[in-house]
């Protein structure tokens, strides 16, 4: 693909918003088959312009107007697409995966399957299938407080994104996949459902009103939901046990009481910003979307425990065992993760790594965090971020990093074992696949 730069780009939109306004000297954006990336659109006019097949990876389209305007096929992975307005605009087989499209309006636009081909000749053609066969994907992209009423939806791969807030009324969403995406607090009024999949999704106050729903598996997600008990209708309070807790890591156990948790539902709770966890035992326990930065929950026992959506920026991790938790979409930047360091009678060090085995980590921020020494056993790390992490002697055998970012990432002594590695970025080249 040819690459344009940012110059370039700034008199093609400049001519553009004079073909948009009528005067002379303007000329239609057409940037058909382009690479884009990363390049800069904030607030432009995009109104009728054409990028079908066009690559805008990391692209920054946060406040365009982008009405009547055409993405057929585009490749959009980690685009900022926040606020912009999409009303009536073609994205059919895009791939919209890990982006920012928070508060953004998709009214009446088009995300039905579209397939690209190549003219190779003879009368034969190509599939360039860029779309997962056709199927417009938003995986783990951030859909919050988005407007996507009356749109075609037909098939569209939802699975794992967070659609908390969003309004989706009158959508045809025929066969989509909702798997594991958070729905909380969204709108799905008189949608048409049939047939799709939303095997665990999370649908706290997600409204469901004159929705057909004939031959998906949502009936089952939605008597299923709200399962785990929350503190109040056992009768505790976080407050008295964080008061607990902290009292009793602060004279060593000789006060107060650790804070032991099984299959509790802790997302309705206020946020745990800088608190004192450390030690804490929250198996099986529900976090998903709470403020968590710059926690203190060292040596922890968090095993099967859901922090989807979570943000956990420069939490303390460290020691911590998470095996089998969830971490989809969580904000894990500068969060630490190595070994804690005990010193035995006989002067001798013992480590105590931190276990992520079989966690999902898939479209998880993990830039400049410190892994060194994890445990990272059979982890699903596709599409993760971890530029800058350092990940020096982690085991990762097994793990899944398809399509994950390691540029500038610490691999010294690491352990790729039966890795996963297809489509993995490192110091700006791809890793041999695995």
């Amino acid at each position: 693909m040819e690459k344009l730069n940012q110059d370039e780009l700034i008199k093609l939109l400049k001519k553009h918003r004079l073909f948009i306004e009528g005067y002379k000297g303007g000329a239609r954006c057409v940037l058909k088959f382009m690479d884009l990336s990363n390049l800069d659109f904030k607030s432009a006019n995009l109104r009728d312009a054409d990028f079908t097949g066009s690559r805008l990876n990391g692209a920054n389209l946060s406040g365009t107007t982008c009405i009547n305007t055409s993405f057929f096929g585009c490749d959009m992975h980690h685009a900022n697409l926040s606020k912009a307005d999409f009303t009536r605009s073609d994205l059919r087989g895009a791939q919209i995966i890990s982006a920012d499209l928070t508060e953004a309006n998709f009214t009446n636009a088009d995300l039905r399957q579209g397939v690209i081909f190549n003219y190779q000749g003879n009368e034969e053609y190509a599939n360039v299938d860029w779309q997962n066969r056709g199927h417009t994907v938003m995986s783990g992209s951030i859909i919050r407080d988005t407007n996507m009423t009356n749109v075609m939806a037909q098939g569209v791969n939802f699975s794992e994104a967070n659609l908390t807030g969003m309004i989706i009324k009158h959508a045809n969403l025929r066969d989509a996949n909702l798997e594991g995406a958070n729905l909380s607090n969204a709108d799905f009024t008189g949608c048409n459902l049939n047939g799709s999949k939303s095997n665990g999704a999370i649908v706290e106050d997600t409204v469901f009103y004159n929705v057909d729903a004939n031959g998906s598996d949502l009936e089952n997600t939605v008597s299923e939901q709200n399962k785990k008990q929350t503190l109040s209708s056992a009768g505790l309070s976080l407050g008295k046990l964080l008061e607990s807790h902290m009292l009793w890591v602060e004279t060593a156990g000789a006060e107060g009481e650790q804070m032991i948790l099984e299959e509790f539902d802790l997302s309705k709770e206020k946020a745990l910003k800088s608190e004192k966890l450390t030690a804490v035992i929250a198996k099986k326990c529900r976090f998903t979307g709470l403020n968590m930065e710059g926690a203190m929950m060292q040596a922890s026992y968090l095993d099967h425990t859901d922090f989807k959506d979570c943000n956990m920026r420069n939490t303390d991790f460290r020691g911590s065992s998470c095996q089998g938790a969830f971490f989809t979409r969580a904000n894990l930047i500068g969060a630490d993760f190595s070994a804690l360091i005990f010193k035995k009678p006989d002067g001798s060090s013992i480590l105590q790594k931190a276990n992520l085995s079989d966690a999902s980590m898939a479209y998880v921020d993990m830039d400049g965090a410190n892994f060194s020494n994890v445990i990272f056993k059979n982890a699903d790390l596709t599409y993760a971020s971890l530029v800058g992490a350092n990940l020096s002697n982690a085991d990762l055998s097994g793990a899944d990093l398809s399509k994950a970012d390691l540029r500038d990432a610490n691999l010294d002594s690491a352990n790729l074992e039966g890795a996963i590695l297809i489509g993995t970025i490192h110091e700006n080249r791809k890793v041999a696949s695995k």
